[in-house]
């Protein structure tokens, strides 16, 4: 469609000004330009334009610029990686996933840009790789992401894994400095787990201002009783997993022992019923075997309805006369209760299975101190505890970015 011309023309000392203007309306939607047709009615501009009639030249700049100017098919490009990296953080995430040995396990993951994923990324290439034993990464396949920037695969059938833990590696094309590492653990069935609810068993305080929290004294310690006892550690917590690094490098800074973590894909009105669902598509789809779990008063549904007794629900907190009948109040704190399981408690027991002697190491120490074991060697796992959940981790997983303060 073309450019409406002014039936009256400048002097041509303004003629270029114009020419400005006129490219510059180009620059416009064309469906919202229909016309532009100005009157002009006061005497001053009379007098302009027949001032301009004795300038051909100008005249005839101005004719040719309005013939020649016309609105052909726009075409919008779309903003480039680089664009996205310089205006907006990135938050790409996963879930760690539990499958049962012999099954095919489900990955799925989100590339997103921004604290509150305000930008997708969308059509790009996610490269995936596996960590071997010698600890290279191997490739495994290429993925594309949907419109939402999430990716959802299967690992292909010609790879098969032994019981184990193995470190998964997702990384976008064209953001190689902001991969996806999350862990992939394969299990038998009736394999014995301890549950913590990050947001109601750990934190001490709370924080809106994206300061620190404080942890509860002694829950480091008692996390470490367990997974020194070979029960593998899952950690639980109802906020969406656009704040999975945040979490996950608060509880590196803290020195938790390895875990896998679970956190919401998405926010919703119902937090709670959300986290106990997924929690139970966890325990059901890998046929686990909770042994006890801790939370707070509200998680109390949360762990019986996974068949829990009274006496396998450690509560932490203020916990009300209700909640107290259906639970194991810890009125006295973590370190009354460590002190309790380290002597003789019922449930403070070695978990049984072949994962169990696997899962027995704490972050920093290293694979030299420990006893080789097939199951070690083929599963690589004493040296993907021995970085998880530590502040080298972390550091490397953000790839010196500025360490983000959580909200808890």
């Amino acid at each position: 469609m073309g450019l409406s011309v002014l039936e009256t023309s400048y002097s041509a000392d303004l003629s270029d000004e114009i020419a400005v203007t006129e490219l510059a309306k180009l620059s416009l939607n064309p469906n919202q330009i229909k016309s532009q047709t100005y009157e002009v009615m006061d005497d001053s501009s009379i007098q302009i334009s027949q001032q301009s009639e004795k300038s051909s030249s100008g005249q005839s700049r101005f004719s040719n610029l309005s013939h020649t100017l016309s609105f052909g098919p726009r075409n919008f490009l779309k903003r480039t990686s680089s664009e996205r990296l310089k205006n907006f953080k990135a938050n790409h995430r996963a879930n760690d996933v539990i499958t049962t040995t012999g099954s095919t396990p489900l990955i799925t993951g989100r590339f997103a840009f921004g604290g509150l994923d305000l930008m997708s990324f969308s059509s790009e290439k996610i490269r995936v790789e596996i960590q071997s034993i010698s600890g290279s990464w191997s490739y495994v396949c290429t993925e594309v992401t949907d419109s939402s920037g999430r990716i959802r695969f299967s690992l292909p059938e010609q790879i098969h894994l032994p019981d184990g833990l193995y470190p998964i590696k997702m990384t976008a094309e064209s953001d190689p400095d902001h991969p996806v590492i999350i862990t992939l653990a394969i299990v038998p069935p009736q394999t014995e787990v301890v549950v913590f609810s990050v947001d109601g068993s750990f934190a001490a305080s709370l924080s809106l201002m994206g300061k620190d929290p404080k942890v509860h004294p002694g829950a480091v310690d008692v996390a470490r009783h367990w997974q020194g006892l070979g029960y593998l550690l899952i950690y639980l917590s109802a906020r969406p997993d656009m704040q999975r690094r945040r979490v996950t490098n608060w509880m590196a800074n803290h020195n938790f022992p390895f875990g896998m973590t679970f956190f919401l894909n998405g926010l919703y009105s119902d937090p709670l019923k959300q986290k106990a669902q997924m929690l139970k598509t966890v325990v059901e789809n890998a046929n686990l075997r909770v042994h006890c779990g801790y939370g707070s008063g509200k998680d109390i549904n949360l762990y019986r309805s996974l068949g829990l007794s009274t006496q396998n629900i450690f509560l932490v907190g203020k916990v009300s006369r209700s909640q107290a009948s259906n639970g194991t109040p810890l009125s006295q704190g973590y370190s009354s209760h460590l002190s309790s399981l380290i002597n003789g408690h019922t449930l403070s027991r070695p978990a049984v299975g072949s994962m169990s002697i696997a899962v027995r190491c704490c972050p920093f120490d290293l694979p030299s101190v420990y006893p080789s074991s097939p199951l070690l060697m083929e599963s690589n796992l004493l040296r993907n505890n021995s970085l998880k959940f530590s502040p080298q981790l972390s550091q490397r997983l953000l790839f010196n970015d500025e360490i983000e303060q959580n909200t808890l």
